[in-house]
Parts: C-alpha cells; sequence; structure tokens
C-alpha cells in the first residue's frame, strides 16, 4: 500500500477478494479507480525480481 496524502494506491493479486473487502467503506470512498496491470508492468517487476536473486 502506498499513501500520498489523501491517496491510496493497493496492489493485490485478488482484486475480487480486494473489493470485497473494501465493500463496508464504499459509500466514504471517491474517486475510485482500477487498473489491470500492463504486460509492460508485468515485464518490469518479474525482471526486478530476476535481478534480486542474481
Amino acid at each position: 500500500m502506498l499513501v500520498k496524502g489523501q491517496q491510496v494506491t493497493l496492489e493485490t493479486t485478488d482484486s475480487d477478494q480486494t473489493l470485497r473487502a473494501l465493500a463496508p467503506w464504499l459509500n466514504q470512498l471517491n474517486n475510485v479507480k482500477i487498473t489491470a496491470a500492463s504486460l509492460e508492468n508485468i515485464f518490469t517487476a518479474m525482471t526486478k525480481e530476476d535481478d534480486r536473486h542474481e
């Protein structure tokens, strides 16, 4: 989780479960943006992980 002022960024591997967990607070949330990882994001994450193992 990344917090910048009133902006919170969550990364999850189970978006359905994450939304279910947030459901009780939906009436308090605004300007919600949901995006899927792009191939570039996935590649970057994978190559960063590989670099750590070398």
